[in-house]
């Protein structure tokens, strides 16, 4: 029965993960094109498949690892949202009100490192659960 449900455990994981790449994919899309409007759609998209992954009932084994794939998907919400913020600001800004390209890069990397903190976290959680198997 333990061994069930870790595998019903682990492919519903996976099934979110693959719906969490797609509107990823769709976010990337939209940055391509400057589109913001797109970009909150695709991420709102991305949110609900992440409250998604926070909702599967975890065996006990698994736990940490699935504190592990929150953490990280709470990480790569956070960088879609500090993107859009960033990205909106620039599209708002006006002659009287201009953007601070100056803090742009910084911003910009901020982004992407926690971005990336979110992959790792999920890379981690992957690694644990192969090698639980």
């Amino acid at each position: 029965d333990q061994q069930m449900a870790n595998r019903q455990y682990m492919a519903q994981v996976n099934q979110k993960m693959e719906s969490l790449t797609e509107r990823l994919s769709g976010f990337s899309d939209a940055v391509s094109r400057g589109d913001v409007v797109t970009m909150r759609t695709q991420a709102d998209n991305a949110f609900k498949v992440i409250e998604g992954l926070s909702g599967i009932d975890v065996p006990s084994d698994f736990k940490e690892i699935q504190q592990d794939y929150v953490d990280g998907c709470a990480s790569l919400k956070d960088a879609l949202n500090a993107y859009i913020d960033l990205y909106t600001e620039i599209e708002n800004a006006t002659e009287s009100q201009p953007f601070d390209y100056a803090t742009y890069d910084e911003r910009l990397k901020a982004i992407q490192d926690q971005y990336d903190a979110g992959i790792e976290k999920l890379k981690s959680a992957d690694k644990k659960a192969s090698e639980m198997k």
